[in-house]
């Protein structure tokens, strides 16, 4: 057992769960939102395009042409098909099923059960599995990089839900257009550095420098929640 691994399972398992557990406890009116969050990836990402990428488009030439010789095309693929069906997705489920639940703390909520139990099922799960089977073959390293990835990306999913949880509330596309093409150029991004080999600490920094921005705009808008509503999630 690494400190890598114990960070990560902290991170990607135990810390989505409590706090989901937590604000369901605290701050019940917005378990809806929570809830759906979780429901948007698992559909959108693990029930619809996972499958899609590996059962059905490996059995039509042009992907098989494009992965097998296109690294950038396929790189701008991946990417921009996560964006659209994770934002679109997330559009559709506030749009119908949270009419009536779209203020920021909301938004803020679904982010949490969106990005969290991506955390756990890509991530988390792995990282409990090896607290108790250690593996030699995954370095401490790799781990902790693996957990700081997870609160990176965990702190985008909450600032994109923000977003489009703001173009449902006030009705205006750009807020929806926002995060599409942030999802997707991040996505892109961490692809191509990926294939070309570029080095985990740069890949670290720059997704680093990316979540800030996107904390940054979280803390804006939750002035802005706070204000309205009168009250704190946390």
């Amino acid at each position: 057992m690494t400190l890598g691994t114990i960070f990560t399972a902290v991170v990607a398992f135990f810390a989505p769960i409590g706090t989901g557990i937590w604000i369901a406890v605290k701050h019940r009116k917005y378990t809806r939102a929570l809830l759906f969050g979780v429901l948007t990836f698992t559909v959108f990402q693990v029930l619809l395009r996972i499958p899609l990428l590996q059962f059905v488009l490996p059995n039509m030439n042009w992907f098989l042409i494009m992965t097998a010789i296109m690294p950038m095309f396929t790189a701008a693929f991946y990417g921009i098909t996560a964006s659209l069906f994770e934002e679109l997705g997330r559009y559709l489920v506030m749009k119908l099923a949270l009419k009536n639940h779209t203020a920021f703390f909301d938004g803020l909520a679904f982010g949490i059960g969106h990005g969290g139990i991506e955390a756990v099922l890509l991530v988390g799960v792995n990282a409990l599995i090896l607290l108790f089977y250690p593996s030699s073959v995954v370095s401490s390293l790799s781990m902790f990089a693996g957990g700081m990835e997870r609160i990176f990306a965990m702190t985008c999913h909450i600032a994109w839900s923000v977003m489009v949880m703001k173009s449902v509330r006030e009705k205006k596309l750009r807020w929806l257009f926002i995060p599409l093409v942030l999802h997707a150029v991040l996505d892109t991004g961490v692809m191509i550095a990926s294939t070309y080999s570029v080095s985990l600490l740069a890949i670290e920094i720059g997704l680093g420098i990316f979540a800030a921005i996107m904390a940054f705009y979280i803390l804006i808008e939750y002035k802005k929640g706070k204000a309205v509503n009168h009250e704190e999630i946390i």
